[in-house]
């Protein structure tokens, strides 16, 4: 309702639960911290990730080609394997991006 650009995908739960996690369960803070976070601060050149949750994806799929082509250079064989066995990274990249990697992140209470 805010942003009506910016949509609800799966990913954002984790963001937002981390969010309310280290506010304290403070919604109020935690909403207006990921408002910042998706808007970033135009005055300083620092972009948002409102991308990732926008229509298309356009920053997810920015992400994947810069992770594609260091994937190319750094892990040749790697990713020539991926390829061949059909496991592309928009497959498997979006719990990382979509999720600022918190979907990897190892959260006990």
């Amino acid at each position: 309702m805010y942003n009506k650009e910016v949509g609800y995908t799966q990913g954002m739960n984790y963001v937002m639960g981390f969010i309310l996690l280290v506010s304290g369960g403070n919604e109020q803070e935690a909403f207006w911290f990921f408002v910042a976070l998706n808007k970033g601060n135009e005055a300083r050149f620092t972009p948002g990730i409102e991308q990732f949750y926008t229509d298309g994806f356009p920053l997810y799929y920015q992400y994947v080609e810069h992770f594609n082509n260091i994937f190319e250079t750094q892990l040749p064989q790697v990713k020539s394997h991926f390829e061949d066995i059909d496991f592309y990274g928009p497959i498997w990249l979006q719990k990382w991006f979509l999720t600022l990697f918190l979907y990897s992140f190892p959260m006990t209470h």
